[in-house]
């Protein structure tokens, strides 16, 4: 199956999901960072343009900075 920009962006919202779902937030951050990393791969190699990479970049950090922490049914945090 061929990379394309759609392919790309599907995959991106997957790994933004996993942001979304980081138990911690240092999980959270490592995801947002090989987020990143991936986009700006597929970028380096053409796969999409310059303004994918940026809007696929601001939904990823935007996806990091919405984060919270999970709780349990007492209002404890999960990543404690």
């Amino acid at each position: 199956m061929a990379m394309t920009p759609e392919r790309v962006a599907e995959r991106v919202d997957v790994l933004i999901e996993s942001i979304r779902d980081g138990a911690s937030y240092t999980y959270a951050q490592h995801n947002t960072a090989q987020t990143i990393d991936y986009i700006r791969q597929v970028h380096d190699l053409g796969i999409i343009s310059a303004s994918q990479c940026q809007a696929l970049v601001i939904a990823v950090n935007d996806a990091a900075s919405a984060w919270q922490p999970k709780v349990d049914r007492n209002g404890l945090r999960l990543d404690s």
